[in-house]
């Protein structure tokens, strides 16, 4: 399977679930091989995909550059504050998890259930803490900040 070259595009790829997928192309190769570990990559490469070890599923965050910059945040335990951003999205890639945001009662999300947060006006939200509820719970949170 190829992935589409999306010029002036940053993406990041998270393995969900799934064996090993290997992307190749131009410049090095890539590998989806552990999951919750993020990998960045410019979407101006063309590139195929091989699954190695059988399906997988993944997150995937495409950026336009020079207009947003992002990064996913990989929660597996709680509380600590996600850096001040332009919007986040946050999905609940197994187990529930709960989001506070400052001056809003928590939110519960429920396995496979996102979130996302972003202020009416605008301006950048007060803040983010993601806690997953429960053993082993994940939390992937993809932070937008304007370039």
């Amino acid at each position: 399977m190829d992935l589409s070259p999306l010029a002036g595009v940053d993406r990041t790829l998270v393995l969900l679930a799934g064996g090993v997928c290997g992307l190749e192309g131009e410049g090095e190769p890539l590998e989806l091989r552990a999951t919750f570990e993020p990998i960045s990559f410019s979407g101006d490469r063309s590139l195929t995909c091989s699954l190695v070890a059988g399906p997988v599923r993944d997150f995937n965050l495409m950026v336009r550059r020079g207009t947003a910059r992002g990064d996913v945040v990989v929660r597996r335990e709680g509380g600590e504050a996600i850096a001040r951003a332009g919007t986040y999205v946050c999905y609940a890639a197994t187990g529930a998890s709960e989001c506070l945001v400052a001056g809003h009662p928590p939110i519960a999300l429920a396995e496979s259930h996102t979130l996302v947060v972003t202020s009416d006006d605008g301006s950048a939200p007060s803040g983010l803490s993601v806690n997953p509820l429960e053993a082993g719970s994940v939390a992937l949170v993809a932070v937008i900040r304007p370039a």
